[in-house]
């Protein structure tokens, strides 16, 4: 990664400067104070407090059971964009409570939105989907090359934003937010670049844990609550057959319910899978017909406390959840 005599020398500088931090606290110059940063959801906020770890800590707007959906701000969460530097979002695709005030609040603040540093995926809609292509494996931004399409219809239209379960492409933000946090505040660059380089060795290291992790359950089929794991699913070529739900807040409709029966009924989801940022009365509906297992992921990891290790923490607890759900199912089965 640092070829040559004279950046190895760099790359030990900075680890040297890494570690200083972690045993004395802030590397800061006399009265100058980090910059104030601003992250909207929790996944990205873990990644961005592991470039800024030893300089600062970063703001975290959507914390504990919450979620962007339906999300309002709170006058404190509104000072705290008044005051913010630099503010860090997916997008509108996502977080369309911040589209307007970051207009009218953020206004000298530097806003980046992560989602359009990655390629965005079309999001699938309402319905059971099916494999149009047998998996032939990923380029290099993770597209799928064959990959699902919608057994009813198939919506060019908007982006899933929900692009950080898969840690390949979260790992191509990482030298964004380096860059914009080392013009922003230069005097902590070495640092921040630092800090970037072992997040994303740490990244890779992930992905390859999660290549194995998921490997035994990649053919067994599942239902997902809402519409939010196809970059985890393309990444991993998993067996998800559709969405209970297009829209988490709405129960769906009699004949959706229906649908899914007949999936459960003749063996074509395994499991079904809730999130615990919503309710899920829908499980129980289909529970009550047929007898299915029942799992649970959560793609913001609201269980997991903020900072540098929530993200590792998220993506590990939704592979092992998605291999305790279906392995159990595929002993049963046997």
């Amino acid at each position: 990664m640092f070829p040559g005599a004279l950046q190895r020398g760099q790359c030990w500088i900075s680890v040297l400067l890494l570690l200083f931090s972690f045993a004395g606290g802030h590397v800061t110059h006399a009265g100058q104070a980090p910059p104030k940063v601003v992250v909207s959801v929790k996944p990205l906020h873990s990644i961005v407090a592991g470039v800024m770890q030893g300089v600062g800590d970063p703001v975290l707007l959507i914390s504990g059971s919450e979620t962007p959906h339906g999300f309002s701000l709170r006058p404190s969460q509104a000072r705290e964009l008044q005051n913010a530097a630099l503010v860090f979002w997916v997008g509108p695709e996502l977080e369309q409570f911040l589209k307007k005030s970051i207009n009218t609040l953020a206004r000298q603040a530097e806003i980046i939105a992560l989602g359009q540093v990655v390629p965005l995926l079309s999001y699938r809609k309402h319905g059971l989907w099916r494999k149009s292509d047998v998996y032939k494996g990923h380029d290099d931004v993770g597209h799928k090359k064959g990959g699902y399409r919608n057994a009813d219809h198939y919506d060019q239209g908007s982006r899933d934003p929900h692009f950080w379960l898969d840690p390949v492409l979260m790992r191509k933000t990482v030298p964004v937010i380096a860059r914009a946090l080392s013009k922003m505040d230069p005097d902590h660059a070495i640092l921040y670049r630092a800090n970037s380089g072992l997040l994303e060795q740490r990244l890779e290291r992930l992905h390859r844990h999660l290549e194995q992790k998921l490997a035994p359950v990649r053919q067994i089929p599942y239902l997902v609550f809402h519409d939010a794991y196809q970059y985890l699913e393309t990444r991993y070529r998993l067996a998800s057959v559709g969405t209970m739900t297009l829209d988490p807040e709405r129960r769906p409709g009699a004949r959706h319910l229906a649908n899914i029966r007949h999936e459960v009924r003749h063996n074509r989801a395994k499991c079904l899978f809730k999130e615990p940022q919503f309710k899920s009365a829908i499980l129980s509906v289909v529970k009550e017909a047929v007898a299915v297992r029942i799992g649970e992921l959560d793609p913001l990891g609201i269980a997991q406390r903020p900072g540098p290790d929530a993200y590792f923490g998220t993506l590990i607890d939704l592979a092992e959840n998605l291999v305790d759900c279906l392995s159990y199912s595929t002993v049963k089965a046997k």
